[in-house]
């Protein structure tokens, strides 16, 4: 195709066509930066909710972990209390018998000994639940003691058993009347308990 049009209207055309490609290629580089900057926006807003939904999940998980470490926290809390009340109990239960014993002989008359001592720990735990729902632990110790002895005469034995009655820890004393059958050399059985 042979172009007759004089040379001034030939390059008005082509800056005509040139101003075209121009405003397609603006256009086209528009559109992408346009579609590109929607693309990252949606793309900021998926990630955005991530991030929110992620803050959700990790305060949920802590506050699960939380409560987790305070059972943890609890179960080892009981557990030590368990081990403290048995070694309560055990302390509880610790009695020194050589005071007991040595209450037993201040009053033991003269010419008066014993052949035969037994002495029992008697522990009775009391538990009480107040207002507050606490529980308060109570201990009642006594020591049952049984004694067999040789007295010379029966008035000696007499004067035993009175001192035992007077002594104000020494409770519950069983004395038998076959004690009391012989006047001279007799073999004697008590029974008492020994308040703690």
């Amino acid at each position: 195709m042979i172009n007759l049009l004089p040379k001034k209207n030939k390059q008005a055309l082509l800056m005509e066509r040139n101003k075209k490609v121009t405003y397609i290629l603006c256009f086209l580089v528009l559109f992408f930066l346009l579609t590109l900057t929607l693309f990252l926006f949606i793309i900021k807003i998926y990630l955005n909710q991530k991030i929110i939904l992620n803050e959700i999940l990790l305060f949920e998980n802590e506050k699960q972990l939380s409560k987790s470490e305070i059972m943890e926290i609890k179960a080892k809390n009981k557990v030590a209390n368990e081990s403290f009340s048995k070694l309560n109990m055990f302390y509880n239960r610790k009695v020194y018998f050589s005071k007991v014993v040595a209450r037993i002989s201040s009053i033991l008359p003269e010419d008066f000994y014993l052949t035969n001592l037994f002495i029992d720990l008697d522990v009775k735990e009391v538990k009480n639940i107040d207002d507050d729902n606490n529980i308060t632990v109570s201990v009642n110790r006594n020591v049952l003691v049984t004694i067999s002895g040789f007295s010379p005469t029966r008035e000696k034995l007499l004067d035993f058993k009175t001192n035992l009655e007077n002594e104000e820890s020494f409770k519950d004393i069983v004395f038998p009347s076959s004690n009391l059958l012989k006047k001279e050399d007799i073999d004697f059985h008590i029974i008492f308990k020994v308040k703690i």
